[in-house]
């Protein structure tokens, strides 16, 4: 057995791999679930400091298998949201019935930093083992993250004995200095940062309705939706990249991390832990199952013994400006397994594969090494070789 364990502050999490807040944490059950295939933890649903209304109260999601693209669109938020009374009881509830730790997740509704420490302390007296906060749909705050870390996230981590994890989103992450960012948050003695796994866009539409209503319900009166998915894999590997290479905190990585390769990967960039919530809505529950294993054969082929081992390797490839020092590779056809359907002859910008007979051939010379035709080939046939 490989040492799995990774550490938030000094809380340690047995599996880096924890169930993220969404709508598989608004019961108890779903939690044992997570707990029952060795989560290293669980979020549970975030707790705001007044009540929503509940009319329209509902969640729809989107789904682009094309894409790969997950929507989710909120309507009055009260699928979303718990008010912290009921977030308390919810909370006390999960821990006498879990051993795993227990995230308090909440966010606070204006700039007043005692409405944060309130809901802080109350869901740590709750018996939250560590705290997950963000500033998502507070306008106040849009481009003066800096100063709603500097005036609010230090006074929650100075009136709390338990980490707190700040999370934030990808717009923020490319808006604000990463450095600058950075140096805030471990001023304000946050114990991680977690990319948080949602871009504000649209979702897909029903091309073969009316066109005066293509949306996927009656009713539709979301603002936007929180597109989320495997689609999104690139930018949170960039992101959870930049911030490993200016910080040593431990960084959380969500945002289409899916499946057991794209954990290793996220890991390899600088992840610490892997989060998730949209994933399972999809693939079902044993996709956190064939992510702990994956990792773990990872480690046993490798020779890992802890995921420190590896976290961040991919790094010493990116160079000043992000510039990535590929490696030099070219395209090979296994004759035996072409079976001659010509989709590697389909990219516009290749000259050099080209049939002959019933198999494909590269010409060396003229190979970009984009690895294209290895993807598009149904049968195997084609792999990457290093030059």
């Amino acid at each position: 057995m490989k040492d799995l364990t990774v550490q938030i502050g000094k809380l340690p999490l047995k599996c880096p791999v924890f169930l993220a807040a969404g709508p598989l944490t608004i019961n108890v059950e779903n939690l044992q679930k997570a707990q029952e295939l060795g989560l290293g933890a669980v979020d549970t649903k975030a707790t705001i400091p007044s009540r929503y209304p509940n009319t329209k109260s509902y969640q729809r999601t989107f789904w682009d298998q094309e894409s790969r693209a997950f929507s989710w669109v909120l309507g009055s938020w009260g699928k979303e949201f718990s008010y912290i009374e009921d977030g308390v009881e919810f909370l006390r509830n999960a821990k006498e019935k879990l051993s795993i730790p227990v995230f308090g997740n909440f966010k606070g509704l204006t700039g007043e930093s005692e409405q944060w420490v309130s809901l802080a302390t109350q869901l740590e007296e709750a018996g939250a083992d560590a705290l997950v906060t963000f500033f998502t749909f507070i306008q106040e705050f849009a481009g003066n993250e800096i100063e709603m870390i500097e005036s609010i996230m230090t006074r929650v981590c100075s009136s709390v004995s338990i980490p707190v994890i700040l999370k934030l989103q990808p717009e923020t992450c490319f808006a604000v200095d990463t450095a600058e960012i950075v140096k805030a948050i471990e001023n304000a003695g946050l114990a991680a940062i977690q990319i948080s796994d949602g871009i504000a866009g649209y979702p897909g539409l029903f091309t073969d309705k009316p066109p005066y209503h293509p949306f996927q319900s009656i009713e539709f009166q979301a603002r936007d939706a929180f597109i989320t998915g495997p689609y999104l894999r690139p930018i949170i590997y960039r992101i959870v990249s930049e911030f490993y290479r200016e910080t040593t905190l431990p960084i959380i990585c969500s945002g289409g991390i899916w499946d057991g390769k794209s954990a290793i990967e996220a890991i390899l960039y600088g992840a610490t832990v892997i989060a998730s919530s949209s994933g399972p809505c999809v693939k079902g529950w044993s996709m956190f199952d064939e992510m702990r294993q994956a990792i773990e054969e990872y480690m046993t082929e490798n020779n890992f013994s802890s995921i420190a081992d590896f976290r961040g390797l991919a790094n010493e490839y990116i160079k000043e400006n992000d510039e990535i020092d590929f490696a030099d590779c070219c395209a090979v056809v296994n004759e035996d397994e072409c079976v001659g359907c010509e989709e590697c002859l389909v990219p516009a910008h290749c000259n050099a594969i080209e049939m002959h007979g019933e198999a494909a051939e590269v010409n060396k010379e003229l190979c970009y090494g984009c690895c294209i035709c290895s993807h598009l080939c149904p049968a195997e046939a084609i792999t990457m070789q290093m030059a």
